[in-house]
C-alpha cells in the first residue's frame, strides 16, 4: 500500500500529544479535500483516508495491548470462575465424545455381526 508522505505518521511529538500516550496520529493534508463530504471526494482520496483510519485503529489497538495489565485480570475472581466453568465444560464434552465413540463402535460391531449372520 503506497501512502503519500502527507498521510504518514509524524516523527515529532508536540507537548500536547505527549499527554495522549505514545501514539502519534497522522493528519490530513492542508487541501480542501478533507472538508468535502465523502461522496464528493475522489476515490483515491477516499481510499487513502480509509487506509489511514485502519492504520490508526491498528495503532490504537496495539497501544491498548501494550498498556494492558494481564495480572490485574488474572486475579479477578469472576474471571477465575468463568475459566473454571469453561474447563469443566471441556471435560464434559470430552467424556461425551468418548461415550459417543464407544456407542458408535458398538453399533458398527453389531451391524457387522448381523451382516455376517445373513451371509
Amino acid at each position: 500500500m503506497n501512502i503519500p508522505s502527507c498521510f504518514r505518521y509524524s516523527t515529532s511529538v508536540s507537548p500536547q500529544d505527549s499527554n495522549e500516550g505514545d501514539l502519534i496520529k497522522s493528519s490530513l493534508p492542508d487541501t480542501n479535500d478533507h472538508k468535502k463530504p465523502a461522496w464528493a471526494k475522489s476515490e483515491a482520496v477516499h481510499d487513502e483516508a480509509k487506509d489511514i483510519a485502519v492504520i490508526n485503529e491498528e495503532a490504537d489497538l496495539l497501544d491498548f495491548i501494550d498498556k494492558l495489565d494481564f495480572e490485574q485480570y488474572a486475579e479477578d475472581l469472576e474471571l477465575k470462575s468463568l475459566m473454571s466453568q469453561v474447563s469443566n465444560r471441556i471435560k464434559t464434552l470430552t467424556k461425551e465424545k468418548r461415550r459417543d465413540e464407544t456407542r458408535l463402535q458398538t453399533i458398527l460391531d453389531v451391524s457387522i455381526i448381523c451382516i455376517e449372520c445373513f451371509f
